[in-house]
């Protein structure tokens, strides 16, 4: 896709990390067809940046995202449709929100949510999206739907349940209560909490120690567990551990990770 000007999210390169914030901090970070076109276009660019080997998402000011606004759908449903492609989107029941979902969960670098305030709806299921989660102590989510009258959606129905389990994730559809930072890492929701000026630094320290990684295992890693997790029998689960291995053992990284170890030196991955 060609270079375009965001208003909704920013951008900042920190080494081999990517920073994505959404960033109308006024409205506490609405979720809109414009903040989902241009999380959609920045995946795709990063993806082929191989200067970028991690991904943070977070929000400006004192929340992740309250989420969708769509009270601009009749106008702007068309034309983010239009821009992403109309065949494109008959793939897509749910439209532009459920591509975006659908793009950072299946995004090839690793993602980390850094979650510094309320995550909820759609908000919730951008983060869900993600690999790793870490809150700040300030943090809370609910799923909102069923308040609505809503069924629920963005992909909800799939990540909640294998985060938190079938159980829990039905008690937080039914009820839309809301989940502080504590019961979030309690029941899987997110791996760490942290105070509200630790959380990007500490998200920072993990994106730079996945970053220094030998990215083509890295992403092999997800593509493996997420077949696995999906993969009807344990022997397909192994027959694409060992596709898979064979593909990581002609890179570059490879060597430099059987070199150290003999030579008994930390390894000095260089991503390809």
């Amino acid at each position: 896709m060609a270079e375009e000007t965001y208003e909704e999210i920013s951008v900042e390169k920190k080494g081999h990390v990517e920073i994505i914030t959404l960033n109308v901090p006024e409205k506490l970070n609405p979720i809109t067809f414009r903040s989902l076109y241009e999380i959609i276009v920045e995946i795709e660019r990063a993806e082929l940046d191989d200067e970028v080997r991690c991904i943070v998402f977070t929000g400006a000011g004192r929340g992740f995202s309250s989420g969708a606004d769509l009270s601009r759908a009749a106008v702007d449903g068309p034309i983010y449709r239009a821009k992403l492609g109309e065949r494109k989107m008959t793939e897509y029941p749910g439209g532009v929100l459920s591509y975006a979902i659908q793009r950072v969960g299946a995004c090839e670098k690793p993602t980390i949510a850094a979650i510094n305030g309320v995550a909820v709806a759609a908000g919730l299921a951008l983060i869900l999206a993600c690999d790793i989660r870490m809150a700040a102590e300030s943090a809370r989510f609910s799923t909102i739907f069923t308040k609505r009258a809503m069924v629920v959606h963005a992909g909800m129905s799939y990540y909640l349940p294998r985060v938190v389990g079938i159980s829990k994730a039905l008690e937080l559809l039914w009820t839309d209560r809301f989940v502080m930072a504590d019961e979030a890492k309690e029941i899987g929701l997110v791996s760490s909490i942290h105070g509200q000026d630790e959380l990007m630094p500490a998200a920072m320290e993990l994106a730079e120690t996945i970053a220094s990684g030998p990215t083509v295992t890295l992403e092999l890693d997800k593509k493996l567990i997420w077949r696995a997790i999906e993969a009807p029998t344990l022997l397909e689960a192994m027959q694409v551990e060992s596709w898979a291995g064979s593909v990581a053992h002609q890179t570059e990284d490879s060597k430099e990770g059987m070199a150290s170890f003999m030579e008994r030196r930390e390894p000095v991955f260089q991503g390809r």
